[in-house]
């Protein structure tokens, strides 16, 4: 039983657009436990100021901030860091992650400060950050993958096992669905799911 390991997986949370008594009670929940690793599934942030679907209508996003959901969710991982005192942290990128990225790529001036492992402050606090959007790097725990997600059509789960070829564990679609599949000759089954969300 050594080498099984205890992780503690958070899909979407969106923040500040969580939604605050499920994080409350997963974070209760995550400090009874002692977790070997925790891994987030991507759309940590929503970054909704920086959104295309907002450009050009200034009215949307009146007195939001990229700042100030920086200074938010800093606090809120600290809470969850303090919940999961030794457990090892990565943290996946998401399509609203990438938001950043289109958004240096439109403004290059400010590469290097506007992005979440800045903001974040992810060497500071020991957290390896990883680009699976859209590069489709996945994290590895065992024989369980991870991946922010790719897909939210109707069999979505079944897309991600036939396309990665691996249990495979994402959020993004914002639905809780299973599927597994069995080997023929391998005596192996592979299961992707998808863990639905902690944002309103």
């Amino acid at each position: 039983m050594a080498d099984v390991k205890r992780v503690l997986i958070l899909p979407d949370i969106h923040y500040p657009y969580e939604d605050r008594p499920a994080c409350a009670a997963v974070l209760k929940y995550a400090a009874t436990e002692k977790w070997d690793q925790v891994v987030q599934l991507g759309d940590l942030l929503d970054m909704n100021s920086i959104s295309d679907f907002n450009e050009g209508k200034p009215k949307l996003v009146e007195g939001e901030r990229l700042a100030q959901d920086y200074a938010y969710v800093n606090k809120k991982l600290d809470e969850w860091q303090q919940a999961t005192p030794g457990a090892k942290w990565t943290i996946l990128s998401g399509n609203h992650e990438f938001r950043v990225d289109r958004y240096v790529e439109k403004h290059p001036a400010v590469e290097g400060l506007v992005e979440p492992e800045h903001g974040l402050n992810f060497e500071k606090r020991g957290i390896r950050y990883i680009r699976c959007y859209p590069t489709g790097e996945l994290a590895k725990c065992g024989k369980a993958y991870f991946t922010h997600g790719s897909w939210a059509n109707d069999l979505h789960a079944k897309r991600h096992v036939d396309t990665f070829g691996v249990n495979i564990i994402y959020g993004h679609t914002h639905q809780v669905q299973i599927y597994s599949k069995k080997q023929h000759g391998k005596n192996k089954t592979l299961m992707g799911i998808s863990l639905g969300c902690l944002c309103r």
